[in-house]
């Protein structure tokens, strides 16, 4: 029953609790991935029962007309926006209601990171570009790979700073958990 770090602090974890919903959550509609699988053709104004599509020039300097991009208009009342990706949660009675991003008030999951999980990230992904050994892959220029060891060096001191940092305030809070609760 019970043991070193059972059950649970009054408040401490609730750090870790997401306070926004993200786009992880819900079911992502991309207009982009729809057009590149041939399911609207050009010209195409609405997906029925999802919203209104737009289609504009992209630019890149083509004449009017000549390439078009779609893009959705955000079907929510009031507003209308202009996204290529809607987002929907489906439930079993009903179809998903679409909205932009915006409109429900999501953020990305990069968006809720603390600084430790961010500096962990980036120190992971310094040290994907480096290979699997000790030993300079092949083809990478040895001023690139002394370039990425260092790079890679930076980003694991800061995560060990990171987490040194996120610790301490865990065990800082704890303390004065257990002081305002005379345990």
């Amino acid at each position: 029953m019970g043991g070193l770090g059972s059950g649970r602090w009054p408040g401490y974890m609730s750090l870790t609790i997401p306070l926004k919903e993200t786009t992880e959550d819900y079911f992502p509609l991309d207009i982009r991935a729809v057009k590149r699988h041939g399911l609207i053709a050009p010209g195409t104004e609405e997906i029925p029962g999802v919203a209104l599509i737009e289609w504009v020039s992209s630019g890149f300097g083509a004449r009017e007309g000549t390439f078009l991009r779609p893009w959705f208009l955000c079907p929510r009342d009031g507003c209308g926006r202009r996204v290529a990706i809607l987002y929907g949660r489906t439930d079993t009675e009903s179809h998903p209601e679409w909205a932009c991003r915006r409109c429900l008030d999501l953020c990305y999951p990069v968006e809720m990171e603390s600084h430790a999980e961010r500096a962990g990230r980036r120190m992971h992904k310094a040290r994907a570009r480096l290979g699997s050994g000790a030993e300079k892959p092949k083809r990478m220029r040895h001023e690139t790979f002394v370039r990425l060891g260092m790079k890679y060096l930076e980003a694991r001191k800061e995560y060990v700073e990171a987490l040194r940092e996120q610790h301490l305030r865990t065990l800082e809070q704890m303390e004065q958990e257990r002081i305002k609760y005379d345990l």
